[in-house]
């Protein structure tokens, strides 16, 4: 049951770890796209004011402006695909598989003490508590469903 407990608070602390480095990088990546959302909107003021009055007189109004518009949509997809490249630390990767591996753990302790189901709800005679070995029968497949939703929610 010790076992079983620790691995419980293993998966719990994984789990936490996991959702504040999502949680970081989400942060990271809003604030460097405001960032450069800002920083973007006032060169591309001034460079668009600039490269009007240039292209004008060679190209005409109209095509100076086409010009400058695409050039514009460009500079827009290079900072968005910066935003998008941020990549969760090495943090991550550990606490992911810190998490398999306690799930695994709590797995294989869930179905050694399951083989018998009856065989839980009495002591025995063995000096176990019965709602020691019930424990694992009721929790484990509600901690399965919370995991799982909370995979589902993360990966969405």
């Amino acid at each position: 049951m010790q076992t079983m407990i620790r691995d419980l608070r293993t998966l719990w602390r994984a789990e936490r770890i996991i959702a504040e480095a999502q949680l970081r990088l989400a942060f990271r990546r809003t604030a460097l796209a405001a960032v450069a959302g800002i920083v973007a909107l006032v060169g591309l003021a001034m460079l668009n004011a600039t490269g009007f009055l240039a292209l004008a007189p060679i190209w005409g109004p109209a095509l100076a402006a086409f010009a400058l518009a695409v050039a514009d949509l460009a500079i827009a997809a290079i900072v968005l695909a910066v935003a998008l490249s941020a990549r969760a630390g090495p943090e991550y990767d550990l606490a992911v598989e810190l998490r398999d591996l306690s799930m695994k753990d709590l797995e294989t302790e869930f179905a050694s003490s399951s083989k018998n189901p009856l065989g839980l709800l009495s002591s025995g005679g063995n000096g176990r508590d019965p709602l020691e070995a019930l424990l694992p029968v009721v929790l484990m497949p509600l901690l399965n469903a919370a995991v799982r939703a909370v995979k589902h929610k993360v990966v969405d």
